[in-house]
């Protein structure tokens, strides 16, 4: 086994873990029970990881969550805040529900 990549979201290492199974390569996360033991947010050693099983596709791999990586940076800087169309409050563009009235992000 391999390490290949670490994040103290535990999210974006699950899907660099599904990014790599859609291309068939199988990895291991390790530590994502480690984050409650140091309260959430701590230093990289809470950090969870990714780990290859078979480290012949290291490169392979890391193309795969480099790809992920600037997929997700392209999202998150296009996104745009929106405004609840029930009570006018601006919303941040990552929410899809007003956080004063609970009114859905309408589409489009």
């Amino acid at each position: 086994m391999k390490p290949i990549y670490s994040h103290p979201d535990i999210g974006m290492v699950h899907l660099a873990k599904n990014a790599l199974a859609n291309h068939g390569i199988e990895s291991t996360v390790k530590g994502e029970y480690g984050q409650s033991v140091f309260g959430g947010a701590a230093g990289i050693e809470a950090w969870v990881e990714l780990w290859l099983e078979d480290a012949d596709h290291g490169h392979k791999a890391a193309g795969i969550i480099q790809d992920m990586i600037d997929q997700n940076d392209s999202l998150e800087a296009n996104a745009k805040p929106w405004t609840c169309p029930s009570c006018g409050e601006e919303i941040g563009a990552t929410f899809g529900v007003c956080w004063n009235c609970g009114t859905e992000q309408p589409e489009g």
